[in-house]
C-alpha cells in the first residue's frame, strides 16, 4: 500500500507541485526559456550571411488624377412628348441618348390609320 500523497492520482493535491510559484515567477521561467531557445537558433542564422536584394530605379512618371464619384445626372429641360392623332408607332427616328433639335421627327406613325379616315372624309 502507497502512503505517498504525491504518487497517489486519487489525491487532490496529486501533480501540483508548480502551484507554489507565483505569476511573476512562472513569467521569468517563459523568459527565460525563450531567451534561452533564441540563443541556440542565433549562430545558425548568423552563418548565412546577408540575404541578396533587388533594386529597383525609380522614373518620373506624369500622373494623371481621377477621383470617382457617384450620383445621377438630370436633364435640364423637359419635355412632354404627345401624339396629335391615334394610331400605332411604325418607327423611333432617334436613339436613346442622341442630342435632337426643336423641330426633329422622333416617331413615324403607321399612315394606314390616315388613309382610312382621309377615304371616309371625301
Amino acid at each position: 500500500m502507497q502512503t505517498d500523497n504525491q504518487s497517489m492520482p486519487n489525491n487532490p493535491t496529486f501533480g501540483r507541485r508548480f502551484t507554489g510559484l507565483s505569476a511573476i515567477g512562472r513569467q521569468l521561467f517563459l523568459e527565460g526559456a525563450v531567451l534561452f531557445a533564441c540563443l541556440l537558433v542565433a549562430p545558425a542564422n548568423a552563418q548565412q550571411g546577408a540575404p541578396s536584394v533587388g533594386t529597383v530605379y525609380a522614373e518620373r512618371k506624369p500622373i494623371a488624377q481621377t477621383r470617382d464619384f457617384v450620383g445621377r445626372v438630370e436633364a435640364i429641360d423637359r419635355v412632354v412628348i404627345q401624339a396629335r392623332v391615334k394610331g400605332y408607332l411604325d418607327a423611333v427616328l432617334f436613339k436613346e441618348g442622341d442630342f435632337v433639335k426643336k423641330g426633329d421627327p422622333l416617331y413615324r406613325i403607321e399612315k394606314g390609320l390616315f388613309q382610312a379616315v382621309l377615304r371616309d372624309v371625301d
